[in-house]
């Protein structure tokens, strides 16, 4: 028995090196293969109604651009490739790190030739469209102003109350940094007192002087 699973593991033993070796192949041939394929490419994302797609597409450095379309294509579409709009991608992002390769990556909007600045487009995306449209309308921005002048009472011209606003909000800003100090200065100046008189009586000053009983004199009496 021992002698069949000594043989049969030594039969083996050649198939597992082996499959191990053809793993081995495989994994060089795909980083090479990668790497290859990349070359002077760069992987471009085009966005169109709502959704995208991306093309390993060859750099024109002659004119500055990458070409999506077939060659003798005369409709074929250029689209420019620009220093500031570029990134650095991993690709391809579904495999281990040591098999990627980093390339230049851009995005584009499908037939617009310049690319999408993505940094722009993220801090763009925080306010919405609706929200832009009123901070820029000048109806909207009027009516939160006459609103503000009628809720503290301020009539007469423009300029006028727009001064009016302003040094009753410095008025405000002084009284309550003024407020504040005080707050700040009565603990302050108690502390300061605590410590005088705990020195005034380690030194006896201040103790007042014993006062002496006042002598009273009896009218002496007369003899018999």
């Amino acid at each position: 028995m021992n002698g069949n699973w000594g043989a049969a593991l030594g039969a083996m033993l050649p198939l597992v090196f082996g499959m191990i070796g053809v793993f081995i192949l495989c994994c060089v041939a795909l980083i090479a293969g990668i790497r290859i394929m990349t070359k002077d490419k760069i992987l471009c994302t085009f966005h169109k109604n709502h959704r995208k797609g991306s093309a390993l597409l060859k750099y024109d450095a002659a004119n500055g651009c990458v070409w999506l379309g077939k060659e003798d294509d005369p409709n074929r579409e250029k689209y420019l490739v620009t220093q500031d709009e570029m990134e650095w991608v991993e690709w391809p992002g579904m495999l281990p790190s040591w098999f990627c390769v980093t390339i230049r990556s851009m995005e584009y909007v499908r037939g617009v030739p310049t690319p999408i600045n993505t940094e722009k487009k993220g801090n763009n995306a925080k306010i919405s469209a609706k929200a832009l449209r009123l901070q820029s309308d000048s109806n909207v921005l009027q009516a939160v102003y006459l609103h503000a002048r009628q809720s503290l009472g301020l009539k007469g011209k423009p300029q006028v109350a727009t001064a009016t606003m302003l040094l009753l909000v410095v008025i405000a800003g002084a009284s309550i940094l003024g407020a504040y100090n005080s707050m700040q200065v009565g603990p302050q100046m108690k502390a300061i007192q605590s410590h005088i008189t705990t020195i005034e009586n380690a030194l006896g000053i201040g103790q007042q002087a014993p006062q002496i009983p006042p002598q009273t004199t009896t009218p002496p009496q007369g003899g018999k």
